[in-house]
């Protein structure tokens, strides 16, 4: 017999899944978007602090529409060397311009944090255009990486896999101290980037966003569509990565966002 835990004091009106997330650990956001606005705020990671919203997005009942730039969620989440994260989203925008191409999350881009007069493209999701075009897109994580013992602007380091964009998938991204890994957990699909020698990521000194650049200003201004997300600091075991995903299937389950 097992034991479900709820969080009776959260209304999240119809999102009966298990809010109770199964990873503790390292856990800095954790959000169910849709419905409202206001619930769409709520950050379900203990004693963290709540999102706060820019623009007007779009707001459906399981997920909200983002338009990078303008219209998303900011968090008071700031990067960290390694981190874990996860979002179910999706996009039909055309990817064929940096004005169509959507940032699901990531803290692009900012200040260096450990080297100030520098640059840090810091750690993003996003979409890049693919031939022959949209619905498929690849799906891209990114990090800044520098030299600490020769300081300069971060070179941006991505990985990708190609996937039809145009369906709510759950995808993941770890950042560790050598290396970047980008994951469709829908098709079992990953891919992994090593960093250069002597490099470690370049910490952004801006905090994550949702559904658009943490600098509202840069490129990468598509549609998206964000159900949910969750942001950890470390890198996550393959078992308590398995977990996180098997809680996000049955959340999308019992809120009818199909999965492809």
């Amino acid at each position: 017999m097992g034991i479900a835990l709820y969080d009776n004091s959260t209304d999240l009106s119809g999102k009966t899944n298990f809010i109770m997330p199964p990873v503790q650990e390292g856990l800095l956001g954790w959000g169910h978007l849709g419905g409202s606005i206001e619930k769409s705020l709520r950050n379900l990671a203990r004693y963290q602090p709540a999102f706060t919203v820019v623009g007007n997005p779009e707001v459906h009942g399981n997920y909200l529409r983002f338009k990078g730039g303008q219209d998303f969620l900011r968090t008071s989440i700031f990067q960290r060397r390694n981190h874990t994260l996860f979002c179910i989203a999706r996009s039909n925008d055309t990817f064929a311009t940096d004005e169509h191409k959507p940032m699901f999350m990531g803290t692009f881009s900012g200040q260096n944090v450990e080297a100030p007069g520098f640059v840090s493209h810091g750690l993003s999701l996003f979409v890049n255009n693919n031939d022959p075009g949209a619905p498929m897109g690849k799906l891209t994580a990114q990090a800044g990486v520098f030299n600490p013992a020769a300081p300069s602007t971060s070179t941006p380091l991505s990985v990708n896999v190609v996937k039809d964009m145009s369906k709510f998938s759950i995808m993941s991204v770890t950042c560790s101290n050598t290396t970047i890994t980008v994951k469709d957990w829908i098709t079992g699909i990953m891919a992994t980037n090593p960093f250069p020698a002597a490099t470690i990521p370049a910490l952004s000194n801006r905090a994550f966003a949702v559904g658009s650049p943490a600098n509202e200003t840069q490129s990468l201004k598509g549609y998206n569509d964000v159900a949910a997300f969750v942001i950890y600091e470390g890198v996550l075991t393959e078992v308590q990565q398995s977990l996180t995903t098997a809680r996000l299937h049955s959340y999308c389950n019992n809120m009818g966002i199909p999965l492809s």
